[in-house]
């Protein structure tokens, strides 16, 4: 009962691996490279050849001709269609040549197919030179013109006469004149001297004509060396009040010098005809209004001399 039992699993397992392998043998031969078509089926040295078929695969494999030669260039390479160029040299000259495609080395990995392949045959002998035809004979050379005269080179003209080169002697030079006593005015205006804060102004007018209390932005550079002196001060209307007024002072690169007059209550004017002031050029020249403690008249305008050499 036991060994029936064995043999009858046994022969069940035979069964199952024969299966197996049958299997495995259809699905290897359905898998097999085959070759259907080969456009052109004959070939000419490098020539271009379009392989249909199936299994041929996804990665590109071989092709060869007569087992001798690889083809030159693979273009195209898919599972049913290869596109391959061959170079012929150095392959017999056969009626018929076996053109093999293979993917890999196992059973059923190549196929292959007959075709004619008609190289090219044997560069036939150079055939004979022909004679060189005779050379036409020089036609004639043309006689040269003659060559005309010379014209007549024309008179130069006469030099005129040089001129007498004078000897008189050169005159004395004059005596050097006298230095001048010319005296340089100069002057400025401005507008709205203030009653509560001292207010600048400098030569000619200041920007936006105005009086200003920051006096770095009417201070100007002078371009000559000289002695300011002789200073005349004008207001456009009274001073003010008794005991009001301004008092005006030159300034020299922001300091006050001897240079000032002062007016007062109901005069418009005054003077410094005492005092003096030397500069070099580069100097800042500025004039101060400085209002008393009492303040005097408010927004006056004023206008200003002096003597500079």
């Amino acid at each position: 009962m036991f060994s029936k039992r064995v043999q009858a699993r046994v022969g069940l397992f035979g069964v199952v691996i024969a299966a197996l392998v049958l299997g495995s043998a259809t699905r290897a031969q359905a898998q097999a490279v085959q070759i259907t078509a080969i456009v052109p089926t004959y070939g000419v040295d490098f020539v271009t050849f379009d392989i249909y078929g199936f299994n041929f695969g996804a990665s590109q494999g071989t092709v060869k001709l007569a087992t001798l030669l690889n083809a030159t260039t693979i273009s195209v390479w898919d599972n049913n269609h290869i596109t391959a160029t061959f170079n012929g040299n150095g392959l017999p000259i056969s009626a018929s040549v076996l053109l093999t495609v293979s993917k890999g080395v196992n059973p059923g990995d190549s196929d292959t197919f007959d075709l004619t392949m008609a190289l090219n045959g044997a560069t036939g002998a150079t055939g004979a030179t022909g004679s060189t035809g005779a050379t036409g004979s020089t036609g004639a050379t043309g006689s040269t013109g003659a060559t005309g005269s010379t014209g007549a080179t024309g008179s130069t003209g006469a030099t005129g006469a040089t001129g007498a080169t004078g000897t008189g002697a050169p005159g004395a030079t004059g005596a050097t004149g006298a230095t001048g006593s010319g005296t340089g005015v100069i002057y400025g205006a401005a507008k709205d001297i203030k009653k509560a804060s001292n207010t600048y102004f400098s030569l000619g007018t200041p920007p936006g004509g105005n009086a200003n209390a920051t006096e770095s932005l009417t201070q100007m550079e002078m371009p000559a060396a000289g002695t300011l002196s002789q200073l005349r001060i004008r207001l456009s209307a009274a001073a003010g009040a008794a005991t009001t007024g301004y008092t005006f002072t030159v300034r020299k690169n922001g300091v006050a010098t001897g240079v000032t007059c002062t007016i007062t209550f109901s005069a418009t004017n005054c003077s410094d005809t005492t005092n003096s002031e030397a500069f070099v050029a580069g100097d800042l020249l500025s004039i101060e209004a400085d209002p008393t403690a009492v303040q005097p008249s408010d927004n006056l305008d004023v206008r200003w001399t002096a003597k500079y050499q």
